[in-house]
């Protein structure tokens, strides 16, 4: 008998065990660490972040953990200290990474500010839209005054030494 041949009530019984046996599968991920470490009130908290920084914790579980013990490694304390750096190797690579995204954002308006004083020295007739937003003719004037302001951007977000 074809799936397509079965009666109802069984196709949606094999569909249903089909999706509960993919989500059984699915579980938890491995690698996730668990932190365990207490509060101001002395209350033990269990987080998948780390407790903020100052605040003694241990790593409850790690995905090395987590690869012994599918391997059948030993089964003893599944608590591990956690590094005596870990607080200021966290707070160095969030200091990283928030560098990497604010130079990121800085080349990022580099190139608008570029952009905008390439389009602003092409000359012609320039449009704009005004705060009601309907489409107004620049003057020379204004045109003036928004290529000073662009020249400024590009000193700000490129460096001095921009072309």
């Amino acid at each position: 008998m074809t799936f397509a041949r079965l009666p109802v009530f069984s196709r949606n019984k094999l569909i249903y065990m089909f999706f509960t046996g993919a989500l059984l599968l699915l579980g938890n991920p491995a690698g996730a660490e668990v932190y365990k470490w207490h509060n101001e009130n002395n209350e033990v908290q269990y987080t998948q972040m780390p407790p903020p920084p100052g605040i003694e914790y241990v790593v409850i579980q790690t995905a090395e953990h987590a690869a012994a013990l599918q391997a059948g490694g030993t089964n003893g304390a599944a608590e591990q200290p956690a590094e005596p750096d870990a607080a200021a190797t966290d707070a160095a690579r969030a200091k990283s990474e928030y560098e990497a995204e604010v130079a990121r954002i800085s080349k990022e308006n580099c190139r608008i500010a570029k952009n905008n004083l390439a389009q602003l020295n092409l000359g012609g007739h320039l449009r704009y839209r005004n705060e009601k937003g309907d489409y107004v003719n620049m003057s020379e004037e204004e045109r003036q005054k928004r290529i000073a302001e662009a020249n400024q951007q590009v000193e700000q977000f490129c460096g001095k030494d921009s072309e």
